[in-house]
């Protein structure tokens, strides 16, 4: 099961300023990593400003991972100026701190940030709703029932997708009130938001979503 560090734990969040990225003990640990010895590499989504990490191949063009503290051997720091200076800050505010790590054991990125709340547009669950919906639009969404709860994560061609659950009046009709979703450019990012997203809600509920049948 993916792990979710939140900013409430005892354990210290992840943060991200122009100096690099910060890690906690418990993240490196389910992760694998050994600071000091690995190598690591980053991804970013700009839609959405999502940060990927995950252990460096052989290659040279990874980022060392360092000790956060280096008298307690804790920790981990990820020294990334160029990245977070000459990319991050012309897009979002730094730094930014509490943020939650998910992390996902098996996959091939190890962890997942996220630097803001994700653009999310919401619609009436509905076919007047689903006309709002650019034909081409393809990203991530949540299906929502009463006062917002998540009732379902996928990914897709939204239009078509929420058009397809409209039309499953027995599963979908009773309990669905709204949806929301995000727009992203390539499919090979929505499928990875959308195991990032089902990871968040099953580390902090501990179960899936309930209209999701089986974990992404």
């Amino acid at each position: 099961m993916p792990i979710i560090i939140s900013a409430r734990s005892r354990q210290k969040a992840c943060s991200v300023s122009r100096a690099g990225i910060g890690v906690p003990q418990s993240v490196v640990e389910q992760a694998g990593w050994k600071q000091a010895r690995d190598k690591v590499e980053i991804g970013y989504i700009p839609d959405v400003k999502c940060i990927l990490i995950s252990k460096a191949s052989e290659s040279p063009e990874g980022f060392l991972l360092t000790f956060a503290n280096t008298r307690s051997k804790t920790g981990a720091r990820i020294a990334c100026q160029s990245f977070a200076r000459g990319y991050l800050q012309a897009v979002t505010v730094l730094p930014k701190r509490n943020l939650r790590a998910i992390v996902f054991p098996d996959d091939r990125w190890k962890v997942a940030l996220f630097l803001e709340e994700l653009p999310w547009q919401t619609e009436e669950f509905s076919k007047k709703g689903v006309e709002n919906v650019d034909k081409e639009a393809l990203g991530v969404y949540h299906l929502l029932g009463r006062q917002s709860a998540i009732l379902r994560v996928g990914q897709g061609k939204i239009k078509e997708r929420i058009n397809a659950h409209l039309n499953d009046q027995v599963r979908f009709m009773p309990t669905v009130k709204a949806f929301r979703y995000a727009r992203i450019a390539v499919k090979e990012d929505a499928e990875l938001l959308e195991k990032s997203l089902i990871a968040q809600y099953e580390a902090e509920t501990g179960a899936l979503p309930p209209l999701n049948d089986i974990r992404s």
